[in-house]
């Protein structure tokens, strides 16, 4: 990261990766929007055997932070039963999925780093 190198601050960083996730984020409803992104790829990158996947590479990266992981990944699962549930919520579920996983992947690593 750049701000490690003194070029940029941390909190410079910080809003430099929330716009990379806001941008990412807008980047996938577009695409499901337009049809670019199937649903039918995105759902299977949701299936419950690469949730527990990622949920694994989690717990074991950052073993202290047990019970946030575990109730983010509740969130995760419930947001996915709801897209199954109601297809017609799908952009918006989908795109709050994304965000939950990469501003928690950037909380916690950052976060990782720091205590180093």
């Amino acid at each position: 990261m750049e701000f490690l190198s003194g070029k940029h601050s941390l909190e410079a960083a910080i809003v430099n990766m929330a716009d990379e996730i806001a941008q990412r984020h807008h980047d996938i409803e577009d695409g499901i929007e337009y049809n670019l992104i199937s649903k039918d790829i995105l759902m299977r990158e949701l299936s419950e055997r690469r949730i527990n996947q990622l949920e694994k590479a989690y717990y074991e990266r950052f073993p202290k932070f047990h019970k946030s992981i575990e109730y983010f990944f509740k969130d995760i699962r419930n947001s996915i039963l709801t897209v199954r549930k109601k297809g017609f919520l799908f952009k918006k579920i989908y795109g709050k999925i994304i965000v939950n996983i990469l501003t928690t992947d950037l909380i916690l690593n950052i976060i990782y780093n720091l205590e180093k």
